[in-house]
Order: structure tokens, then C-alpha cells, then sequence
């Protein structure tokens, strides 16, 4: 008997995922999509056709370096925030950034270089429900904060 409710319940919920995976991959031929910059060893998501999403042209510094200026204004930023309540419209703002700055840091760590990175920590907007409704122009400003650091 209990086998029997088991594999009936295993179908259901087998079902039920297959369902949900071809929604996922319906909804997602729907739109115009493109891709940014390959990060290996990183799950390359399709994102919106916006120059926000491209990779940043220029001259930056290697991954160490990178890396090592990431960790210090993320020490910066959480020191800034643990002086703030929780909620305030500064602490969402400076939270938005630190989220950015972390992603940006481990894709990094994936072996991105600094200008995929940049590009790819952007990505966080697009996967994370809580951080999806970022406008563009915020990410454009991140984004740009983070090439004149990262230069």
C-alpha cells in the first residue's frame, strides 16, 4: 500500500516538474532574447536585449586586483549599512549595491575576467526575484560605479 501512494505520488510530482520546466522554456522562446559574455563555469542565462547587459569595453585590472577592491568596498558598504535601519530607502540602495558588487566578485572567483564580471554580476537582477525590479538605470549606474572602480 505504501509503495503504491509513494509511486503515485512520485508521478505527480514528476509530472508536475516537467509541466513547470516546459512553461519555464515556453515563456522564455516568447521573448527577444540575447546572450552576454560567456563566463565558464557559470550558467550563461539569456537577458533582455539592453546595452546595460554588454560588456564593458576598456582596460581593467587582472582578477586578483579585482578581487582584492571588491572585498575592500564591500567591508565599506556593510559598514555603512550596519549604521542604517533596515528597510530605509539608503539601506535598500546600499543593499542593491552590495548584492551587485558580491556577484560581480564571484564570478570572478568562476574565472570570469574583470569586464565579463561586470557584465555577468548584472545577471543577479535578472535571476533574483527580491532584485528584479531594479530599473535599468540603477543597473546602468552600478554598473558604471563598478567600471570606474574596477579600471
Amino acid at each position: 500500500m505504501k509503495k503504491v501512494i509513494f509511486e503515485n505520488g512520485l508521478r505527480a510530482f514528476l509530472a508536475t516538474f516537467c509541466f513547470l520546466l516546459l512553461g519555464a522554456v515556453g515563456v522564455m522562446a516568447q521573448g527577444k532574447l540575447t546572450s552576454v559574455a560567456i563566463v565558464p563555469g557559470v550558467s550563461n542565462p539569456p537577458v533582455p536585449a539592453s546595452p546595460v547587459y554588454d560588456v564593458p569595453q576598456g582596460i581593467f585590472v587582472n582578477t586578483q586586483t579585482a578581487t582584492a577592491l571588491l572585498d575592500a568596498k564591500l567591508v565599506e558598504l556593510k559598514g555603512i549599512m550596519l549604521q542604517l535601519t533596515q528597510g530605509d530607502p539608503t539601506f535598500n540602495a546600499l543593499l542593491v549595491k552590495y548584492r551587485y558588487f558580491n556577484s560581480i566578485k564571484d564570478h570572478l572567483s568562476l574565472g570570469a575576467t574583470t569586464p565579463n564580471a561586470i557584465a555577468a554580476g548584472l545577471w543577479i537582477f535578472l535571476e533574483n526575484v527580491e532584485m528584479g525590479s531594479t530599473p535599468l538605470a540603477t543597473q546602468q549606474s552600478l554598473k558604471n560605479e563598478a567600471i570606474d572602480l574596477l579600471n
